[in-house]
Order: structure tokens, then C-alpha cells, then sequence
């Protein structure tokens, strides 16, 4: 204690944060980052001070200090923390303007996430806010956010919302030490739907994405009764003089791979089918017709739509392929 340089560094490590602390009794600006310099200060003097001692005891006392702070370490190991930065680079890259943000218990006052989000997404998205279940359930797209999905009433809230709103995509985990959930619920597309003879009510379509090699879509079904047979549903792709050019026939899809027979669908349930059209390596560039029809696939016969019996096919969107 009686050397100037050891002073020096016992200065060092306990002033920089009694002035810290003593600034913020003035001005709320702390971070680690402002009094993380006092951590060398700290080992300079300990470090001296275990030199000091007799050779035996400064082994003795330098394990003991090496076990107390590998002792406390686990907690300070990543695995712990919320990895902010890729949930959210995951959800701004699949959030679409005029989606709606729904907090459920999220600890939004966390530094990292205020921090993340306003880095990542637009103050205009990150305003759209829906407070309410109802209010939720009156937006097409909305993102449930909770960093406590195992309490009874966040679970309640979500299903509330998924009744309209299936799920769709989900970013973040609850398996682990953390818990931070980003779910995407969506409505169908369609306000009123098209029916398919009286048998298969449909709610719309949404084309996903169009390349040269593929168009993948996702198709929206919710039958008021149990359709009494099977029926095949196509989703075919027309050029302009009404030439079929591809095609993919089949029951419905999930997005887990899992067919679902018309037979089997459930009342009031949505179903979202999710196709893919692979594109023939002759096709050309241009403009082309999506068309979606039902029928029986022992015969051939396919469901009028609505109530006009003279058409069977229902044109969903114009595609254009580059």
C-alpha cells in the first residue's frame, strides 16, 4: 500500500465506478460499458497483491480466487441470454407492411430487444400496435410476442386469436433457458368465400413466391359441414389462349406434409393448402392464369362454382413469369 503505482491502481479500480455511480445520481446515463475499464485497474491490483504474499499462500489464495470466479461463470455464458439479434433479423425479413404487433407479456423494456428492433425494424411497423384480442382479430397478419408463453392466460390469448388466425410461422424458442416468442397468425385472404358446388367453401389464395422453376401458393379452406366423399382439388396454370401449361392435383396439404382428404375436414376449421407448381423448363416468359377447380376423381366430374352451373373453374390471380 505503500507504493505510489499500486495506489495507483487501487485508485483505478474503485473510483471509476464510485464516480460512475455517483454521476448517476444526476443523470440516468449507465452502461457496462462506461465503468467496464475499472476491470483493469482491478486485476492490477489484485494481481499485486497476491505477488506480495509468500510463495505457498499466493498459490493457495490464487486458486481459491481462480475457483470462486469459474464458480460464478456459468451464469454469465450466452446459452442464457435471448439471441435478439437473429430472432428479430428472421422476423423483419417475413413481416410485411401493415402487419400488427401484439405484446403478450413480452418484457419489452429489455435493452437488447429496444435495442434490436428499433436497429432492425421501421418506427412506422414497430407503432403498429393492436392492445385487445378483438382488436387483434380484426387485422389480417398479426405477431404475437410473449417472453412467458407457459402462462395459462398468454395461451389463452393465442388461441383466441388462432381461431381466425392460424399459425403460420414462428420464430424464437421456449424449450430452452429462455423463453421469447415471435408467431405470425393470419387470417384468410377473403372476407366472404367462393363454394364450390355445396360441398367445399373457398377463402382464398396467396401466391408466396414465382421463380422460373416453381410457383408455390397457399390456398384457404373452411367448410361449414363435412364434404360426404373425397374430392380432388387442382390448381392449374393457363397460358393466354386457356392451354393448360402445369398443374398439381391432389387433397389438401398442410405445411407439415400431411394430407388432409376432404372427407376428413372438420366444420368451421381453416385449412390452409400449400402448393407447389414446378414450371416446365420450355415454358416462356409472359403473362399466365392461375385457375383452381374441385372434382371427383373416380369421374372426373368437377363441382360447379357457386351457383353457376355452367362454370367449374374459378380464376384466382394473373401470374406474369420474367
Amino acid at each position: 500500500g505503500r507504493r505510489a503505482n499500486y495506489r495507483l491502481a487501487l485508485w483505478w479500480a474503485l473510483g471509476v465506478p464510485a464516480i460512475s455511480l455517483l454521476l448517476n445520481t444526476v443523470a440516468a446515463v449507465y452502461a457496462p460499458r462506461y465503468v467496464l475499464s475499472f476491470i483493469l485497474g482491478l486485476g492490477l491490483a489484485l494481481g499485486a497483491a497476491l505477488a506480495a504474499l509468500p510463495g505457498r499462500v499466493r498459490w493457495l489464495t490464487l486458486a481459491a480466487f481462480a475457483a470462486v470466479s469459474l464458480w460464478a461463470l456459468p451464469s454469465q455464458l450466452p446459452q442464457d441470454r435471448v439471441p435478439y439479434r437473429d430472432i428479430v433479423a428472421a422476423f423483419a425479413a417475413s413481416a410485411r407492411p401493415g402487419d400488427a404487433l401484439f405484446y403478450d407479456r413480452a418484457n419489452r423494456s429489455d435493452d437488447v430487444w429496444k435495442w434490436e428492433s428499433s436497429r432492425q425494424l421501421s418506427p412506422e411497423f414497430r407503432s403498429n400496435i393492436v392492445r385487445t384480442v378483438e382488436e387483434a382479430s380484426n387485422v389480417r397478419r398479426v405477431w404475437f410476442i410473449t417472453a412467458d408463453w407457459h402462462n395459462p392466460d398468454v395461451q389463452a390469448n393465442f388461441r383466441a386469436i388462432e381461431a381466425t388466425h392460424p399459425l403460420q410461422q414462428v420464430f424464437g424458442d421456449c424449450s430452452s433457458n429462455w423463453c421469447f416468442l415471435i408467431q405470425l397468425l393470419e387470417a384468410a385472404p377473403w372476407d366472404t368465400y367462393r363454394g364450390f358446388g355445396d360441398q367445399m367453401a373457398f377463402w382464398g389464395v396467396d401466391v408466396d413466391s414465382i421463380n422460373r422453376d416453381e410457383i408455390k401458393v397457399r390456398l384457404w379452406w373452411r367448410v361449414q359441414q363435412t364434404p360426404p366423399m373425397n374430392y380432388s382439388i387442382g390448381l392449374q396454370l393457363l397460358d393466354s389462349s386457356g392451354q393448360l401449361i402445369a398443374q398439381n392435383d391432389s387433397a389438401i396439404r398442410l405445411d407439415t406434409g400431411i394430407t388432409i382428404e376432404t372427407s376428413q375436414l372438420e366444420p368451421n376449421r381453416i385449412y390452409v393448402d400449400h402448393r407447389t407448381i414446378i414450371l416446365p423448363s420450355t415454358v416462356e416468359p409472359g403473362t399466365y392464369q392461375l385457375n383452381l377447380v374441385v372434382y371427383d376423381w373416380q369421374t372426373g366430374k368437377r363441382l360447379p362454382v357457386g351457383d353457376m352451373l355452367s362454370e367449374n373453374d374459378l380464376s384466382l390471380q394473373t401470374i406474369t413469369l420474367q
